[in-house]
């Protein structure tokens, strides 16, 4: 994917093998051998990512060529692979030869010492092959698991939101690069009988770059600590009541604080080889099983749902994802950014907890401030504001009693948002900045997506999903999305 430079090196010299019947390593085809195969060849397979910079470097669909940012060693260690021999092309040809090599062989005979190009080198005793034919190569780093065919195969995230079993550490599952820059089917061996001699290997025709089968977003950062007056030429696009609904929000906010997070639309399926159209379009596979933590278990525009679903940014740490591509903006990866908003005055306020109100665009601490205001005329909830306090709002020493159901119908009957606790939401949507395909959202395997606030021109909703017709156009949150591609680095790997 991306052009994207993952440095991957290691010598693998399996030795240990008597002889190659003796390798339980080795997976042949069902197929009965021809006069012309013969067993006993050696092979060496060379792993790499593409160059950085400089003359070498591929220029792909999504090419990005800086910033990138280097691996960490959970996330760039291979401690398995499996090799694939097939006779066409991947998805449609036919498997020749597939060989394992499990965790513990190449754990045994790893040697701790890191390389000047960090590449990959493995030198491997080949079965089941016929002399003079052309393979195309492919190569899973961590896969366990997968079916003879990777170019078809997919990956489920089973019972849990975040892939994390495909991104353990130091087991972070990785294909061959696919895309319509860089096609996985362009790597080729032919074996000769001189290959039966271990000193005299065939080998492909270039090295075989490899990526990550997840996607990172990291924990967002926040450079709002306020409210901030929006540029000129989006003031001059603004109604007079949305400019006096912006001047209200600044008049009376303190201070604002990012406070938690949370990701929405987890895609619960992949394919183990990224998969694009005829036309070029990131696919993805037909038989889904959608997502985790969909839009709608946030809740509706006037309800939250699930709150658990949001985490406090100190101390948390990067998810990592499904890739997910979709023209629709529920189904679109997105964040939710959970803010505190401190207001200047709480004199007289009707709770004690932070809890306020904005009707009619405008911030409120106290019902009665709204009732008696001669701007709303006649008493827009029927009762004495002492009244709506204990029957709707179940206030209890000073602390909003109310359920997410009364809360629900209170926002509803009197068109009124209230924010418990002063906690107020943002939704962004994520998108990958290098791939871009009209009207469409996407986020693509081995990338990093970091959001960072940039600034908030007003407080948001009084529920992730919370918008309140007129109100939607009050929110306004601009955030600085990173689109990084990893660059993989690993320690040299020797097998004897």
């Amino acid at each position: 994917m991306k052009t994207i430079h993952y440095l991957f090196t290691a010598m693998l010299a399996l030795s240990a093998c008597a002889s190659f019947t003796a390798c339980s390593s080795d997976d042949t085809t069902d197929s009965a051998p021809t006069p012309q195969t013969a067993d006993g060849f050696y092979m060496t397979l060379t792993i790499k990512g593409t160059e950085a910079n400089g003359t070498n470097a591929k220029a792909t669909r999504t090419a990005v060529q800086e910033p990138t940012e280097a691996a960490t060693a959970d996330e760039s260690t291979v401690n398995s692979g499996t090799l694939y021999l097939f006779s066409g092309v991947v998805g449609s040809g036919t498997l020749a030869y597939k060989k394992t090599i499990s965790t513990a062989e190449w754990n045994d005979a790893k040697v701790p010492a890191q390389g000047q190009d960090g590449s990959i080198t493995v030198k491997l005793p080949i079965k089941n092959v016929t002399v003079g034919t052309s393979y195309r190569v492919y190569f899973l780093a961590n896969g366990k698991g997968v079916e003879d065919d990777p170019g078809n195969s997919t990956i489920e995230a089973g019972d849990v939101k975040f892939v994390n079993s495909y991104a353990k550490p130091g087991e972070f599952i990785m294909f061959s690069q696919n895309d319509p820059g860089h096609l996985a089917n362009q790597y080729t061996v032919t074996f000769t009988e001189e290959n039966k001699n271990k000193d005299k290997p065939a080998t492909l025709s270039s090295p075989i770059l490899i990526e990550r089968a997840v996607a990172r977003i990291d924990v967002p950062t926040n450079e709002a600590t306020n409210l901030t007056e929006p540029s000129a030429e989006d003031l001059a696009n603004m109604t007079t009541q949305q400019k006096e609904a912006l001047q209200d929000a600044r008049d009376n906010v303190k201070s604002i604080t990012l406070e938690k997070y949370a990701i929405s639309n987890l895609s619960k399926k992949t394919y183990i080889m990224q998969h694009w159209s005829d036309n070029g379009y990131l696919t993805l596979p037909t038989n889904s099983l959608g997502y985790w933590q969909t839009f709608d278990e946030f809740g509706t525009a006037t309800r939250q749902d699930n709150p658990d679903f949001f985490k406090a940014v100190t101390g948390a740490s990067a998810d990592y994802v499904f890739e997910n591509t979709t023209s629709l903006n529920n189904d679109a990866t997105a964040m939710y950014f959970q803010y505190k908003v401190e207001l200047k005055s709480y004199e007289k306020a009707d709770f004690t907890d932070g809890t306020f109100y904005r009707y009619d665009g405008k911030i409120f601490t106290r019902l009665a401030d709204i009732i008696e205001s001669n701007e709303y005329g006649n008493n827009p909830f029927g009762k004495t504001a002492d009244e709506v306090l204990s029957e709707d709002l179940q206030r209890t020493d000073g602390k909003l009693g109310a359920n997410e159901a009364a809360l629900e119908a209170f926002r509803n009957a009197h068109n009124i948002q209230i924010f418990p606790q002063g906690m107020v939401y943002y939704r962004q949507l994520i998108q990958d900045t290098h791939y871009t395909r009209e009207n469409w959202f996407s986020i693509l395997r081995n990338t990093i997506y970091r959001l960072n606030v940039k600034s908030i021109w007003n407080i948001g909703a009084d529920v992730p999903n919370g918008d309140n017709g007129k109100e939607t156009e009050f929110y306004y949150l601009k955030v600085e999305v990173s689109v990084n591609p990893w660059v993989l680095n690993t320690q040299n790997v020797i097998l004897k």
